[in-house]
């Protein structure tokens, strides 16, 4: 329910929650507990909440309102981002 939203808003929620599967190649049983979405129980949803603490900081810190940084700028369809350019094969 929206009442156990600790980082996003009820509005936000679902539209965000598409955009993390498709940025991190994630499955929603990855972070959470099916019989019960609330439940934080797995280490992957908590780790979830503080990514999502530093994109909102970040994007917070321009203080225009605008969007500039979300899961996929280092992500980009991996649960392990790049910290470095790929070396060509």
């Amino acid at each position: 329910s929206a009442a156990n939203l600790k980082v996003l808003t009820a509005q936000n929620v679902e539209i965000t929650m598409q955009n993390i599967t498709f940025a991190l190649g994630l499955r929603c049983i990855d972070c959470h507990e099916m019989n019960s979405l609330a439940l934080d129980t797995k280490p992957l949803k908590a780790k979830a909440l503080k990514m999502l603490e530093m994109v909102r900081d970040i994007n917070a810190s321009f203080g225009d309102g605008q969007t500039h940084v979300t899961c996929w700028t280092c992500h980009r369809g991996s649960t392990k981002p790049e910290i470095a350019r790929p070396i060509p094969q």
